[in-house]
């Protein structure tokens, strides 16, 4: 018993590390990410890491694989341990996109220190690496730069900065998942200042179908795929003769019948600019609320024809109406009758606070 007892004892000792103690890391030894960029090129990755810190820091490797091109970038870093648990965005170039995104959704599900809540976003014509790495000393930051993006897109409610998370479980559920897309700023678009920096701006989403990208939906269809979810977000429209008006919620009802998709889909908004101070007359206010409800169906009718064309199920279709149908048959011959209206508040302020007649709230 007692020699029983002693060898559970060692045992115990052994697996509690008491033979090998861990040597605690030093902050100082660990160098943060907090942006990470995949490329294709050729038969190789490449892998791309930003930080901004007090000193920023820019470092990209190509390897035959994720882990060769991660080690690679790893001799390249002036610390220890290049620690990605605090990573905040990951792009991904055009290309890889379109040989596929299984490679970096394994990556992250299979790294201890990443995870999957993180926003994906696709470069549109370029690569995650230009936007990382630019060229010359006083380019932006990335990080900075997408998180201004990100709450930007939440605040006008499209497009949506999707997580790896929520891309893995729509690819799942229908085979096909929108994901925002960014592309590069035109010459003193962004930055007159500045007109040699490498800035990303929102460009509708990134259509991913069968885990590789099938194709680009722009912000105005983007704006109508997001209507057709149900998610209409307070995004503000121009309309002719120098109108503006805030969509401010709204509800998004779709049915199948007879291989038809039918819908209504009802919003309210409210107007923020107008092109004459003057009172709004019912009749002005009726023109309003059509040339808004034309622009959205347009952007609806746009949105579909698109995702029809892609063959990606993103309005989740076949799982919803016709789950025994295979979903390409069922896209290839969809119509569509949807039905929309736009209900606007007389009122300068998009939450309905100043009435334009002169009575206040």
């Amino acid at each position: 018993m007692r020699r029983y007892l002693a060898a559970i004892l060692a045992g115990a000792a052994l697996l509690s590390g008491c033979g090998m103690p861990l040597r605690p890391r030093d902050v100082s030894d660990l160098q943060p990410v907090e942006t990470m960029g995949f490329d294709a090129d050729g038969e190789n990755v490449i892998l791309s890491v930003s930080d901004a810190g007090e000193d920023t820091v820019r470092l990209a490797a190509r390897g035959v694989s994720l882990p060769e091109a991660e080690a690679r970038l790893q001799t390249l870093a002036d610390r220890e341990e290049l620690f990605y648990a605090h990573t905040r965005f990951v792009l991904a170039g055009e290309a890889l996109a379109a040989e596929g995104l299984d490679g970096v959704l394994d990556h992250f599900r299979r790294n201890p220190q990443t995870r999957l809540t993180i926003p994906l976003l696709v470069v549109r014509s370029g690569t995650a690496r230009e936007l990382i790495c630019p060229q010359g000393e006083d380019s932006a930051e990335i990080t900075g730069l997408l998180r201004s993006l990100s709450e930007g897109t939440a605040r006008a409610g499209t497009p949506e900065c999707v997580s790896m998370l929520s891309l893995t479980r729509q690819l799942n559920r229908s085979g096909a998942a929108l994901c925002a897309s960014v592309r590069f700023a035109r010459a003193g678009e962004s930055d007159p200042d500045r007109p040699e920096a490498r800035l990303a701006l929102p460009d509708g989403y990134a259509v991913i179908k069968n885990g590789a990208l099938a194709g680009f939906l722009d912000r105005e269809e983007a704006l109508g795929a997001d209507l057709l979810r149900g998610r209409a977000g307070p995004a503000e429209l121009s309309l002719p003769g120098g109108a503006s008006v805030k969509l401010r919620g709204g509800r998004t009802s779709l049915r199948w019948e007879d291989g038809v998709l039918r819908g209504e889909i009802g919003l309210r908004a409210g107007i923020t600019a107008l092109n004459n101070a003057g009172p709004l007359t019912e009749e002005a206010l009726s023109a309003l609320e059509q040339a808004a409800a034309e622009r959205l169906a347009n952007a609806c009718f746009r949105a579909l024809t698109a995702l029809r064309d892609m063959g990606a199920d993103v309005l989740e279709l076949g799982l919803r109406f016709a789950p025994e149908t295979d979903r390409e048959a069922l896209l290839r011959q969809l119509g569509w009758e949807i039905r929309l209206r736009v209900t606007l508040a007389r009122s300068y302020d998009a939450d309905g606070g100043v009435d334009l007649r002169g009575g206040g709230q």
